[in-house]
């Protein structure tokens, strides 16, 4: 994304537009030379155009390794400090404005959680103010939500999962009217608290749900609080031996961050 680069991407686009002035000054001169002021000032507009649009192109492509490479600390490494050390001072530099800047929240907040610091973990998100996006606050307030919710959880605070949860159900009210593909986002995130809370409550749910949400994780810090859940339904159950396994599972995957010491000392 290159709101995360601003820096980078106007160098690029300033480049981009030197380079369409090149073509039209030192390659295209001869042809120039014998048109008119108007068919000059158009065919020279059009180079800069073209060089701005391929600075552009060039400045995508630069920030999505880049931040590819700085996801991959958290995502892949599962090393959330070295991700919150480069990061940071991205973030902090992101326009409030961007739809990049909540994503980034979240990561920070993703960060922070799997760091078992529930603290800033919700605090990161203190600025984070969606009316000033145009087009995109619904997906804004949903990632929103829907983070908070899953570290209100993981701190076993019930009150506000509710209060979160019950955030998520009205924007999928509001997403079923328009953005269905979104909707049926919020609505897999609402199965989730739902069932979440419910044990957290001490009422019957669907673990075999919990399961299967582990063995579908995109990562290991996530599975590895799944794993921690699902190890708790578990014992809770009486399934001891059961709950022992995916204790050592979650336990294995991240042996140093919150959910794996949480996993040894169960």
């Amino acid at each position: 994304m290159v709101a995360y680069f601003k820096k980078q991407t106007l160098i690029c686009v300033i480049c981009g537009a030197m380079l369409g002035a090149f073509a039209a000054f030192f390659i295209f001169n001869d042809y120039l030379s014998a048109q008119g002021t108007v068919m000059k000032v158009t065919f020279i507009g059009m180079l800069l155009l073209l060089g701005v649009v391929l600075g552009r192109f060039v400045a995508s492509r630069l920030a999505n390794r880049k931040l590819a490479a700085i996801t991959a600390l958290l995502y892949v490494q599962s090393n959330p400090d070295a991700f919150i050390e480069k990061f940071s001072k991205i973030l902090a530099s992101t326009p409030k404005d961007n739809i990049a800047y909540f994503d980034g929240c979240v990561k920070m907040s993703f960060a922070y959680e799997a760091k078992g610091d529930f603290e800033n973990a919700v605090m990161i998100f203190s600025g984070a103010d969606t009316s000033s996006l145009k087009m995109h606050s619904l997906h804004a307030d949903t990632m929103i939500a829907n983070q908070l919710m899953r570290v209100y959880l993981l701190a076993e605070d019930a009150v506000n999962a509710e209060t979160r949860l019950n955030r998520l159900k009205e924007l999928e009210e509001d997403a079923n009217a328009r953005a269905k593909m979104l909707a049926s986002q919020i609505h897999a995130c609402v199965e989730l608290g739902s069932r979440w809370l419910a044990f957290l409550n001490g009422e019957e749910t669907d673990s075999d749900y919990i399961k299967e949400e582990a063995e579908l994780a995109k990562n290991d810090i996530y599975r590895a609080e799944m794993e921690l859940l699902y190890g708790d339904m578990l014992s809770k159950q009486g399934k001891t031996k059961e709950a022992r396994e995916h204790f050592d599972a979650a336990k294995s995957l991240v042996p140093e961050l919150w959910a794996g010491k949480q996993a040894a000392s169960r």
